[in-house]
C-alpha cells in the first residue's frame, strides 16, 4: 500500500507524518519531537474533529480490531524514537488506540539476560505501573535482535501494555520505552561486561550507574589523576590499569564518578562528578600507560564522553592472554609512598587491588623456566601462579 506524507493540524500546530489510510499514522524520527507534548486526548480529539472513524464492515476483512482490547481501532500509530541506542536496532513502538480512548502500547528491545521471561516481567512491571499502565504480556520475538554484541544470551522481546489515561503524551510513552530498554539491558547481570558500560556512557546514561557497586570489572575515580601529587599519580594510574590487565576478565576504569561506603563497607557509586575537559589528557594518559606498563596491553582504549559541562574519561582494558601476564608497573605507589626504581604487579580481585608477592613471582618464573627446559608444566605450580 502506498504511503503518503500528510500534515496533521493538532492544537493549531502542523505536524508531519505518513499514512496509508485513515487509521494508520507513522511519525518518523525527524518529526518525533514535534509530537512530544501531544497527548492521547489531543490526538483523539483531532481524529474525531476530522471525522476519521474506524472502517467497520460486515466481514473481518473490513474492520480493524485491537486483539487484546477486542474493540474497534480508532488509530494505529507508529513512533520512531529520536534517540538511537547503540545496542538496540529496533527504535520504534506502536500505539493501538481504541475508539473509547483505551490503548495498547507495544515496545521492542534487546536484553542480554540468560533467564526466562519471568525475569523481564519483574523488571518491567513496576516501571509500567508507575505510568498508570497495566503490563499485558512479555514475549520473545525474532524482531530487532541487535548484532552489536556477540553474546549467546542476547534476546529480543516484545512488551505490551494496556492503558486508558488520556493525559499521557507521546513524549511520556517515548520516555517509557527508553526506561524499559535501559533497565532490561543494563541489569546487574550485564554490568559485569565492560563493553556494555561503555555503551551506557556513550548513550548519556552514566547516572544509571548510581547505587551500583564497584566490582571486579569496574572501578571509578571522582577526579582526574593529574590533580594528585606528582609522580604519585602517574604510578597510580599505571597500577590501576595494570590491575585489570592482570585479572581474568579485564575491566573498565572511569574518571569522573564518585563512590561512598555502604553499610557493608562496599564502595557504591553515589554521584557523577565530571572532570574539566582537557584535549591533551587522553594522549597524556596513554603515554604514561605505555611508558610504565610492560608488556604493552593489547586492545586498550582511552576516550571521553561529554557529561554536563565536563567529561567522563574511561579506560577500557580487554581480557589479556595468559601468556602475556604478569603486566609489570615500573615504580610502586603504596600508602602514599613512591618508589620510582621499584616495580609492582597489581591484580584486580573482587572490588580491590591485590599485589603479587615475591614468592608468587618466583613461582611464575620457575614455571616458565621448567617449560623452556622440558616442554612441560607442573600443574601444581601452575595453579599457584593463578591463585588457585
Amino acid at each position: 500500500m502506498r504511503r503518503n506524507e500528510i500534515t496533521l493540524t493538532i492544537n493549531g500546530r502542523e505536524i508531519k507524518c505518513c499514512s496509508t489510510d485513515q487509521i494508520e499514522f507513522d511519525f518518523y524520527r525527524e518529526h518525533t519531537k514535534e509530537v512530544h507534548d501531544i497527548s492521547i486526548k489531543d490526538f483523539m480529539e483531532f481524529l474525531k474533529l476530522e471525522s476519521r472513524k474506524p472502517i467497520v464492515g460486515t466481514s473481518e476483512d473490513d474492520h480493524f480490531i485491537i486483539d487484546e482490547l477486542q474493540k474497534p481501532t480508532l488509530a494505529i500509530i507508529t513512533m520512531h524514537d529520536d534517540i538511537v541506542f547503540p545496542w538496540d536496532d529496533t527504535k520504534w513502538f506502536y500505539i493501538d488506540l481504541a475508539d473509547d480512548g483505551e490503548y495498547k502500547l507495544t515496545f521492542y528491545f534487546i536484553t542480554l539476560l540468560a533467564s526466562e521471561e519471568e525475569s523481564l516481567l519483574r523488571i518491567c512491571e513496576p516501571i509500567v505501573r508507575r505510568q498508570g499502565l497495566k503490563l499485558h504480556h512479555v514475549s520473545e520475538t525474532s524482531e530487532g535482535l541487535s548484532s552489536s554484541y556477540d553474546f549467546e544470551a542476547a534476546r529480543s522481546w516484545a512488551v505490551a501494555c494496556i492503558g486508558s489515561l488520556p493525559e499521557l503524551t507521546f513524549g511520556d510513552i517515548n520516555a517509557l520505552r527508553r526506561e524499559l530498554s535501559y533497565s532490561a539491558f543494563f541489569s546487574d547481570h550485564t554490568l559485569i561486561h565492560p563493553e556494555l558500560i561503555v555503551s551506557l556512557l556513550q548513550s548519556g546514561s552514566a547516572s544509571r550507574l548510581i547505587e551500583k557497586p564497584e566490582s571486579q570489572t569496574l572501578e571509578v575515580k571522582s577526579s582526574a589523576y593529574e590533580l594528585k601529587q606528582d609522580p604519585y599519580w602517574k604510578i597510580r594510574l599505571a597500577q590501576d590499569v595494570a590491575s585489570f590487565a592482570n585479572s581474568e576478565k579485564g575491566g573498565i576504569l572511569i574518571v569522573g564518578i564518585q563512590t561512598k561506603k555502604d553499610a557493608r563497607g562496599k564502595d557504591v557509586i553515589n554521584k557523577i562528578t565530571p572532570i574539566p575537559p582537557d584535549k591533551s589528557r587522553i594522549q597524556k594518559y596513554a603515554n604514561i600507560i605505555n611508558d610504565r606498563i610492560h608488556p604493552p596491553i593489547d586492545g586498550i582504549r582511552i576516550d571521553t564522553v561529554a557529561e554536563g559541562r565536563g567529561d567522563l574519561l574511561y579506560i577500557l582494558i580487554p581480557a589479556q592472554r595468559e601468556e602475556q601476564k604478569p603486566f609489570i608497573v615500573q615504580g610502586a605507589a603504596i600508602d602514599g609512598n613512591v618508589e620510582g626504581f621499584s616495580f609492582s604487579i597489581p591484580r584486580r580481585r573482587g572490588d580491590n587491588t591485590m599485589w603479587l608477592q615475591g614468592k608468587d613471582l618466583h613461582t611464575m618464573i620457575a614455571v616458565g623456566r621448567t617449560f623452556l627446559r622440558t616442554g612441560r608444566i607442573d600443574r601444581n605450580e601452575e595453579n599457584l601462579t593463578s591463585g588457585e
